[in-house]
């Protein structure tokens, strides 16, 4: 990404390095910033700006979200880190394939954090039917009967 970067520099004066967004999508993300004068704007943001998220949570007791592995890097700008971030006060549970970093997820505001795949199963069997949809299950039942 940074010899990309150096090479965007050299052909269009514009230094995308630290650009915000920049290095999304293998780097297309810089491409348009330098090539094609475009604004770097955060994907989940316009998303749920356009899905009218602010009006569909109102009144609302909580938030689902998800994702197949969270970590440090959901905290940089991933789906639920951006509903986390919109949810005005509205309790978000997370339930995901793998937590891993949970004390930053904590930190950052997760009400609940709920890992679907046991530590011990390897990604392979964990994915499969029927142990799949049972760790599915098990997962929805530990998010909301606690």
């Amino acid at each position: 990404m940074e010899a990309l970067a150096r090479v965007m520099l050299s052909e269009t004066g514009k230094d995308v390095g630290n650009m915000p967004g920049a290095g999304a999508a293998g780097g297309l993300g810089g491409a348009f910033m330098a090539y094609f004068d475009a604004a770097g704007v955060s994907g989940i943001e316009r998303i749920l700006s356009l899905a009218s998220f602010d009006s569909i949570i109102e009144g609302a007791g909580f938030i689902v979200t998800g994702e197949g592995k969270s970590d440090i890097q959901t905290l940089a700008g991933k789906v639920p880190f951006g509903v986390l971030r919109r949810a005005h006060n509205v309790p978000v549970i997370l339930i995901s394939g793998r937590l891993e970093d949970i004390g930053a997820l904590r930190e950052a505001g997760f009400s609940k954090m709920v890992e679907v795949s046991p530590k011990n199963l390897p990604l392979e069997k964990a994915t499969a039917r029927p142990a799949a949809e049972a760790n599915l299950r098990r997962a929805v039942v530990e998010a909301f009967c606690d």
